[in-house]
């Protein structure tokens, strides 16, 4: 692993990290803090890969120790149940996944070799409770693959790859199968598969012996989603028949009965894990169980928030409470760690380095997930709001939308407003009328970002003149001059600061992209 070095926080939120997992386990941490490891997206960035980080569990203070190169897109990750090795997934058109050994002083990795995941874009990787064999979700192939564990925790090739089938109503992210999570259940004797794109959870027997999955005898174990759901992460409950999953596409958790015996799957209930009369954009992510069973969290993308509910000790199911994200700067992402009152987030659009606790409701009071269940319950599902939660309180962050931009793509606002300031989105030389990309010399195109951002803020009620910070990112530094006439025009002295960086490759291959802070009208910059 590298030695620990400065990192700007446009780096890592370029970098998108992801995904986060912890070394250290159990209600007591060590002495120094537990170990917490970060990956990220590299492509197009300068990430270094994968992040060892220290947590402080008193004070929630994170420390950076290193880094290592892990390939490209190490954007999910997984530890051995023995805590000796680490798998990553690569992100790609042709998937791969590594493994790393993790010493045990230090937590530092040393990679041990890597296999294809026999599959586009693996998204999702997880080990069977033995650790004897690694399990891939891979999205873009929408299939999944089986990979042996060696003895030294090196993999082998893939034993099995079982390729999904089925669409769903959604056009865009539903034409074909998307498998997005797989997971071994508590028995150790079945494997489920989320797949967005077939709204289903499959069920597999588990052939550790063998090496392999196979379906369920007699058919019938999968759990056909509402259409349009977009079943995400699942996650089971420990000590109850229960499997509660994040649907991304619907902004819902729906809790299914598990028989361990036959392997099948059974639907109880579905609740939405926003507030009622929310319109916003939203997409969950990750699913988490806390250790006592009594709490359920559902990330948010879009809302910004942390879904909460509590879980009854006989039943189970769901009303969901979500609190809004008045403590979340940028958008949660992929995964999330909750501890007994903290929750550590990465996420797209920010610094890596934030953490959060997770609150009930507006009198900021914290979710005890040791508490026992409160008695305004569900009969029926078992799962109710936690006490005190405000369901109709508006998010702290608000959005930006105006026909007169460009739409962003995915779970992304032009723009936000929080406190005196908006936060504008990354523009190019969209045509918000046609949605296709202008590509010119970049004088044009600066104008054409320029004319967007001015849209932007005045649908937020402010303008260019209140403009605080612009991160100006070229194709290429030579355009700078050309770039700068016409940046000049659009603001009037003093101009607000400015950083400018030759980005190298941009979307689309435009030539400029201009993010920007401004403060809200009738503040003084």
């Amino acid at each position: 692993m590298t030695d620990a070095r400065d990192l700007s926080r446009r780096d890592f939120l370029a970098a998108a990290a992801i995904s986060l997992i912890g070394l250290a386990s159990g209600s007591e941490s060590p002495p120094d803090g537990d170990l917490l490891y970060v990956g990220t997206y590299t492509e197009g960035t300068r990430s270094e890969g994968l992040y060892l980080l220290r947590m402080d569990r008193r004070s929630g203070k994170l420390q950076r120790i290193g880094s290592v190169d892990a390939g490209p897109n190490p954007s999910f990750l997984a530890i051995h149940p023995n805590r000796r090795a680490l798998y990553a997934v690569n992100e790609l058109e042709k998937g791969a996944v590594r493994a790393f050994a993790i010493a045990k002083d230090t937590g530092a990795l040393t990679r041990l070799n890597e296999q294809p995941s026999v599959g586009g874009a693996p998204c999702y990787v997880s080990l069977d409770r033995s650790g004897r064999v690694v399990l891939v979700a891979n999205y873009g192939a929408g299939s999944i693959a089986l990979l042996p564990v060696g003895a030294n925790g090196a993999l082998e090739a893939a034993a099995q790859v079982v390729q999904h089938a089925g669409t769903g109503p959604n056009a865009e992210r539903q034409a074909a199968p998307h498998a997005h999570c797989i997971l071994a259940d508590p028995s150790n004797r079945f494997v489920l598969a989320a797949d967005l794109g077939a709204d289903r959870v499959f069920v597999y027997r588990l052939d550790l012996d063998g090496k392999s999955l196979r379906p369920v005898e007699g058919g019938g174990g999968d759990a056909v989603m509402r259409p349009g759901a977009g079943p995400r992460h699942i996650a089971f409950h420990p000590t109850l028949p229960l499997v509660f999953v994040a649907n991304e596409l619907d902004s819902t958790v729906a809790t299914l009965r598990f028989d361990a015996e036959r392997g099948a799957l059974s639907p109880l209930d579905i609740h939405s894990t926003i507030p009622d009369g929310w319109t916003g954009t939203n997409y969950p992510a990750d699913i988490h169980v806390a250790a006592n069973g009594r709490a359920l969290y559902v990330s948010n993308r879009g809302h910004n928030s942390i879904a909460v509910l509590s879980v009854a000790e006989t039943t189970g199911g769901g009303r969901a409470h979500a609190r809004p994200g008045g403590l979340h700067r940028g958008r949660l992402a992929a995964q999330f760690q909750p501890g007994s009152d903290r929750a550590v987030a990465t996420r797209r659009q920010s610094a890596v380095r934030h953490r959060c606790r997770v609150w009930a409701g507006p009198g900021h009071r914290p979710v005890d997930t040791h508490a026992p269940p409160p008695a305004d319950r569900d009969t029926e599902s078992g799962l109710s709001a936690v006490p005190g939660a405000a369901t109709t309180e508006e998010p702290v962050r608000n959005a930006v939308v105006t026909q007169q931009a460009p739409k962003p793509i995915g779970p992304y606002s032009q723009a936000i407003i929080e406190g005196d300031f908006i936060f504008l989105a990354g523009q190019g030389c969209i045509n918000p009328l046609t949605g296709k990309l202008e590509l010119g010399d970049v004088r044009s195109e600066t104008k054409r970002v320029f004319e967007n951002l001015r849209a932007i803020l005045q649908a937020a009620g402010s303008s260019l003149d209140h403009v605080v910070k612009c991160n100006v990112y070229l194709r290429d530094i030579n355009d700078f001059a050309a770039m700068n006439e016409v940046y000049a025009t659009y603001f009037t002295a003093p101009f607000p600061a400015r950083t400018t960086i030759q980005a190298g490759a941009l979307p689309g291959g435009i030539a400029v992209e201009i993010e920007c802070i401004a403060k809200i009208a009738k503040q003084a910059r």
